[in-house]
């Protein structure tokens, strides 16, 4: 017996003690006899009754003792530790007689039942719950006694996966690549497994109990894949430049085709978008395969494609294609229309031609045709070459529309001009001795403006009109004191009623 406490009293004294009679480690318990003692100092001892007791026992003892010791209560108790194992009390009891009577007292603590271990990852005693998956990891047990052994299991929502079945004593490592493909088919639209380890503890074949600590094993190394290629579709491009890897800008129908498209370890595919010159396009995924139709394209030289393919879990695949722009603008050209000295019929035309090579495979026509101002239709086209200088031949006495038109191998651009009449501001001509101004002068000796005799407008010389005269278109008449042009060449009435042939210009002061 264990003495916990003792009481002195008149020829003896009273202690209380217990002794572990068994425990149940599995129930976290153990079985304590406890005692109430007697011991007799002198010859005898007696009383005419009495109780001794002890842990919640009493019983009725005898009246006479001898020297020595005696016991007087005997009491077996099954004692729960507390959670952790331990467990310590204070042990009481009495002897209460006709004759003494005490109380005997002491604390007590049975020793520590082991109990189930506290699983950790990666680090003691603490969790260090992240980890990538295909990691290896190490659990420690944190057992409480080295008697105890292990069962590990790794948990992932409806997923089980014993570990070490038994045996485990301080920890256990685990090479999580093993059931890599189970981890991920457990979170097909998460990137992050939320799961535990399961540790059951054991003494001897005897479960003590189950613990558990939580992990988060993150997803690594699973971003979907796929290839990507770009082409031209539209043939009367591809026909100029002979490759469909060429793009002519604004002109060519661009296509990027999506191939072999997968997402990894259970994900899907969720989305893909492809973004060229800061414009975002989006499509569709059949399968492993997806297209973009982009159509034409207004950049002016090389641009790269971004596609980026992302999976249900939310990770992405990105490429970028360099897509290779031939520019082309509409052909232009400048233009240079010039009579001979201003006015003869003569006519200068030279277009110089700008245009885009496309690879130097563009070519450039350039045609004329032309047309008086007042007529309905134009000429045949006639080809000009490109800034060689061709002389036609252009009546000075009109204006005259000109169309010049160029045609590259994508496009056409036209335009639309005016060759005024051939008159110069002012012309000295020798042999009629007379000044044109804005005219060719019809008459000797005249000073003429737009084909009028200055001379004759101020009167200092004209011809009287005579009825049934010929007059050229432009002549300057006397009719009644009043001067008159003639506008057509004819001369059907007088001046003065005959307003279709004639223009009054003024009147004339008599002298």
């Amino acid at each position: 017996m264990t003495v916990v406490g003792t009481v002195y009293l008149n020829g003896c004294n009273y202690q209380v003690g217990y002794d572990l009679l068994s425990k149940s480690t599995a129930n976290n318990t153990s079985t304590v006899r406890f005692y109430g003692v007697l011991n007799v100092t002198n010859n005898y001892i007696s009383w005419s009754r009495g109780t001794a007791s002890t842990w919640g026992k009493s019983v009725d003892i005898g009246t006479y003792y001898s020297k020595g010791s005696y016991t007087l209560v005997s009491n077996d108790v099954t004692i729960t530790h507390s959670s952790d194992g331990s467990y310590s009390a204070t042990l009481s009891g009495s002897l209460s007689t006709t004759f003494v009577s005490g109380t005997a007292s002491g604390t007590f603590t049975l020793p520590t039942i082991p109990r189930e271990s506290q699983p950790s990852i990666n680090t003691w005693p603490n969790n260090s719950p992240n980890f990538n998956i295909g990691d290896t990891i190490v659990i420690h047990m944190n057992r409480k006694s080295s008697s105890f052994t292990h069962r590990v299991v790794f948990k992932l929502n409806n997923y089980s996966y014993v570990i070490a079945a038994s045996g485990v004593t301080n920890n256990v490592t685990f090479n999580t690549s093993t059931i890599a493909d189970s981890i991920y088919a457990q979170i097909p639209n998460s990137t992050v497994a939320n799961g535990t380890i399961e540790v059951t503890t054991y003494n001897g074949s005897t479960a003590i109990g189950t613990k558990s600590c939580s992990f988060a094993a993150k997803a690594v190394n699973v971003n979907p894949t796929f290839n990507a290629a770009y082409l031209d579709t539209n043939s009367t491009t591809t026909a100029i430049t002979q490759n469909n890897q060429k793009i002519i800008r604004n002109k060519s129908t661009l296509r990027i085709n999506i191939t072999s498209a997968s997402a990894k370890k259970s994900a899907s595919l969720s989305s893909i978008k492809a973004v060229i010159n800061g414009v975002t396009y989006n499509t569709s995924i059949s399968g492993s395969t997806a297209v973009f139709n982009i159509g034409t394209i207004n950049v002016s030289s090389n641009t790269t494609a971004t596609i980026t393919l992302t999976d249900s879990r939310g990770f992405t695949a990105t490429e970028s294609l360099t897509i290779q722009v031939l520019d082309w603008v509409q052909p232009s050209a400048k233009i240079n229309i010039q009579r001979e000295n201003n006015f003869y019929n003569p006519t200068n035309v030279n277009v110089d031609a700008t245009y885009s090579s496309l690879d130097n495979k563009n070519t450039i026509s350039i045609r004329m045709r032309y047309k008086k101002t007042t007529d309905s239709s134009y000429s045949s086209y006639q080809t000009l070459q490109d800034n060689v200088t061709t002389t036609i031949q252009l009546d000075n006495n009109y204006e005259w529309n000109m169309q010049i038109v160029l045609e590259d191998r994508i496009g056409t651009t036209t335009y639309n001009l005016v060759v005024s009449r051939g008159i110069p501001i002012i012309f000295f001509d020798r042999i009629k001795r007379s000044v044109g101004v804005n005219s060719f002068p019809r008459h000797n000796e005249s000073l003429e403006i737009l084909g009028g005799d200055i001379l004759n407008l101020l009167g200092i010389r004209s011809d009287t009109w005579v009825s049934g005269g010929t007059y050229s278109k432009g002549t300057i008449v006397c009719y009644s004191q009043t001067l008159y042009e003639n506008l057509t060449g004819n001369n059907s009435g007088n001046p003065r009623s005959d307003t279709t042939n004639w223009k009054e210009i003024s009147i004339l002061v008599d002298d």
